[in-house]
């Protein structure tokens, strides 16, 4: 029902919006009009218009356009025919022909004159229209979205949901963009368009945009090999470790095939060029602005305020040395939660319980919850006020466990971990049944670039039953764009 409550608005909005494109193309396209650039340096007699059948379309007086010549053409009747255009010099004893072209008019149903000749789509009067129609759409569509995803984020941050929500509206605005200019361009040059016939036009701009993103993806992609590197150094070499450099990759291929073999390897006239490439670019694109809402969302979680009006206080636990003392990351943690507990106090007078969290490892003297118990009672927190959790092995278990020593299904809750963790801590504590905002600890620079490459793999996981379909439309779509520019 959720489902079919968010398909409704896009699917009235497109249905709004082909019957509006549907009405006009009716009401409107009952003339056509060719254009043809004037022979520069060259004077001519008349202007010759022949059919190969007639009582099909009729043609008016031609219009001299800036340089152009544009011929209109009204339907008669349904059917087909051709129409040679040919230009006669001026001043000579004979016309001498200096240019001939011929153009093949349809009249279809609802006598909607189009052109037919050498387009895979028909050419019709209300062209610029239909891409005015798809901006639109776009337009609205990433309106509704940033409204969408402003929503989701109060509601919910820490969730894959956000995030593809994040993903759809910097798709949508960017697609809005792309074709509001192309509608600017036609609008403004549909001669040009008419008579140089720019097919490759939707390749074209995908290939531009690819390249204005060529500096931001090898600044990252070097970015995230050095942090991972770094990363394995410090902490050893695991393949979660290794993700960034994985994706980096990735990346390097994509602006290979986006760029390179478009400049050295396609012809811009051919099929590969027109067709296949915007869809190869839409998916790459499409690639990148996962990546990007991915950061967006573990950013936005990271610098989340928590409200000071919390019961709980939830330390994540990570790791003791031989003595039972707090490692420095886990003493991030542990301080954090102290800090927000004073700020707390001193704005509300409100008195937070916090909740340790973390079993005994097989190397540990002590749970990590009881370690981090110590260590509060050191820094002043009294004893009743700490209740810790000592049995859990991993996040997930630390906010089940936690929410069971809570008790209370209302209870205000806040947990601390380091900035990196929080989104995914947060989606943990969803997944836990438990309500609670996160705040996060600073930490060492080379942890930041893997955890986003850690929580876009969960986005692809979790999210692949829309990810698909979203995949098939954007295909859908650069196809349909690149065939109305063919």
């Amino acid at each position: 029902m959720m489902f079919k409550k968010k398909i409704l608005f896009p699917l009235t909005l497109a249905v709004v919006l082909l019957a509006t494109l549907s009405v006009y193309i009716v009401s409107s396209c009952k003339t056509y009009s060719v254009y043809m650039p004037e022979p520069e340096g060259i004077y001519y007699s008349k202007v010759d218009i022949e059919y190969s059948k007639d009582n099909i379309v009729k043609d008016e007086t031609p219009i001299h356009e800036n340089g152009y010549i544009r011929i209109p053409f009204t339907s008669l009747n349904k059917g087909q025919t051709e129409v040679s255009v040919t230009f006669y010099n001026i001043g000579s004893d004979t016309d001498i022909t200096i240019r001939n072209k011929i153009y093949t008019l349809n009249v279809g149903e609802f006598n909607i004159l189009y052109e037919s000749a050498s387009t895979s789509i028909p050419n019709i009067a209300a062209y610029p229209a239909v891409y005015i129609t798809e901006a639109l759409f776009f337009c609205i569509m990433a309106v509704y979205m940033i409204i969408q995803f402003r929503k989701s984020l109060k509601n919910n941050m820490y969730s894959y949901d956000t995030v593809f929500k994040c993903s759809l509206m910097i798709m949508l605005v960017v697609m809005g963009i792309v074709f509001a200019a192309l509608s600017v361009y036609l609008m403004f040059n549909y001669r040009d368009y008419q008579s140089e016939s720019m097919h490759n036009l939707t390749a074209i701009i995908m290939f531009m945009l690819m390249l204005v993103s060529v500096p931001f993806v090898l600044i990252y992609s070097v970015a995230m090999t050095i942090s991972n590197i770094s990363l394995i150094r410090h902490e050893g070499f695991r393949v979660a470790n290794a993700l960034g450099i994985a994706i980096s990759a990735s990346l390097i291929v994509g602006i290979v095939i986006c760029i390179v073999l478009p400049v050295f390897v396609y012809n811009v006239n051919s099929i590969e060029f027109t067709i296949v490439y915007p869809i190869i670019s839409a998916l790459y694109a499409f690639f990148e602005v996962y990546l990007l809402s991915t950061k967006i969302c573990a950013l936005i979680a990271a610098k989340h305020k928590p409200k000071y009006d919390k019961d709980y206080i939830i330390i994540l636990g990570c790791g003791i040395r031989k003595d039972g003392t707090l490692l420095p990351l886990l003493k991030g943690r542990a301080d954090k939660a102290i800090e927000f507990y004073h700020k707390q106090l001193d704005a509300t007078g409100k008195k937070a319980v916090f909740v340790p969290s973390g079993g005994q490892g097989s190397d540990e003297i002590i749970s990590e919850g009881e370690a981090i118990k110590r260590y509060l009672i050191t820094q002043g927190i009294p004893e009743e006020q700490i209740k810790p959790e000592t049995k859990s092995t991993n996040t997930l278990e630390n906010m089940k466990f936690s929410k069971e020593i809570i008790g209370d299904e209302n209870a205000k809750v806040m947990f601390s971990t380091t900035n990196y963790h929080v989104f995914r801590s947060g989606i943990f504590a969803n997944q836990a049944g438990l309500k609670a905002e996160g705040t996060g600890s600073k930490t060492k620079w080379y942890f930041w670039p893997n955890a986003f490459i850690r929580e876009f793999v969960g986005l692809i996981v979790s999210q692949k039953k829309k990810i698909i379909p979203l995949t098939l439309i954007i295909i859908l779509v650069a196809v349909a764009s690149a065939l109305f520019t063919l």
